[in-house]
């Protein structure tokens, strides 16, 4: 499925949710790097 490495695959997952959630409006993107953390995650879904 994939070639990454776990923490490799959790990073890009990451870096896809926070794209997305950007281009939903949820969230804004202040600086050029910018990936949503596990704690930013579990804050957003309630969790």
């Amino acid at each position: 499925m994939t070639t990454l490495e776990a923490k490799a695959l959790e990073q890009r997952t990451r870096e896809l949710f926070t794209e997305c959630l950007v281009s939903l409006g949820a969230v804004k993107k202040d600086m050029d790097v910018f990936t949503v953390s596990r704690e930013d995650i579990e804050r957003l879904v309630g969790e």
